[in-house]
This record gives structure tokens, C-alpha cells and sequence, in this order.
């Protein structure tokens, strides 16, 4: 994808995918790393647009079960929006590649769930000033938490813990 399509955390770092992806494809994503990935570039998309969390962010996680999650990653989003230190590669919902951004994120999420938020953290002071990190890194661990408890936990982004499933589409997640 072009880098001018894709979306910075804000109007203001739009110009942020200078990063080189990671080289995962995100039909290779396991279920939950899937969704949060979603969540969290929706959630970018509407705070890009100075939009609060809509219908649409809460029912996709609540039509597989996943509400507590959904917030977790709304407040995860919020966290990063207000505090990182330089612009972030959070994509567009539709883009296929997964941003080196993401896959810290997701990995996060992973390892917070795994091993708690003080793992989570390790991850995101990479972009966040010390006590947003540790906000956020709380965020991450409960958002991985929440995927974990629903089967939908991962080891590593494409590496799911409880075999593939698919995910509800009628929350619009396609």
C-alpha cells in the first residue's frame, strides 16, 4: 500500500508509515490478534476524526463476545493518542499489511495477557513517555486478557492459542 494511503493516528502525523512492515500479512493473523488489530486502526480512524467509540466499534466486539476487550482497546487507543512521543503506523481497517507499530502493539497485548502489564510495558515505551506507558501497558494486558478469555488469545500474532475460528461477520468485520 502507498504511504499516502495510509492513516496516521491524527490529521497532524498523517505522515507516519516510514516504518518497514514486519512482513505479516493480516489474513495470517490468528482471531485475536486479528480483531484487536481492527479495533485499534477503527479506533484510530475515529479519533483521527475527533469522533468518539461509535455503534459500530462495540457491536463488531460484542457480536463475538468481546465487550470487555472492546474497551480496552477504545481506552488503549485514547492512551496512544494522547501521549506518543512520535507519529504511529496504525492503518487504515481495510489495509492488508501489518505496520512494525501494530505488531508491537499486538505483541502488547500478547505478552500482557501472558505475563502481565509490567511485560506490556517493556513493549510500549517504545512510542509513550514512561507513565502513559504504564496506562497503557495496563490497557494492552486487560485487552489481551479479555481476547484470552474468550478463546481468542494468541502466543504471537499468528500464532493462536486456542486453534482458528472464524469471526462474526455481522459486526462488519470483512
Amino acid at each position: 500500500m502507498a504511504k499516502a494511503e495510509h492513516w496516521g493516528l491524527f490529521d497532524d502525523l498523517a505522515a507516519s508509515s516510514e516504518q518497514a512492515d514486519p512482513g505479516i500479512d493480516t489474513a495470517d493473523l490468528a482471531p485475536g490478534a486479528w480483531l484487536a488489530l481492527w479495533g485499534l486502526r477503527y479506533r484510530a480512524a475515529l479519533l483521527r476524526a475527533r469522533v468518539p467509540a461509535d455503534n459500530r466499534f462495540f457491536d463488531a466486539f460484542a457480536a463475538n463476545g468481546m465487550l470487555p476487550a472492546a474497551r480496552a482497546i477504545d481506552a488503549l487507543a485514547v492512551a496512544l493518542g494522547a501521549a506518543a512521543l512520535r507519529p504511529l503506523d496504525l492503518r487504515c481497517p481495510a489495509c492488508p499489511n501489518l505496520s512494525a507499530d501494530e505488531a508491537l502493539l499486538l505483541e502488547a497485548c500478547a505478552d500482557g495477557a501472558l505475563f502481565g502489564a509490567a511485560a506490556a510495558r517493556r513493549l510500549t515505551v517504545e512510542f509513550l513517555p514512561p507513565a502513559a506507558a504504564r496506562i497503557a501497558a495496563h490497557f494492552a494486558a486487560a485487552a489481551g486478557t479479555a481476547l484470552a478469555a474468550a478463546k481468542l488469545g494468541w502466543r504471537a500474532p499468528t500464532q493462536a492459542t486456542h486453534g482458528w475460528m472464524r469471526l462474526s461477520v455481522a459486526g462488519g468485520l470483512h
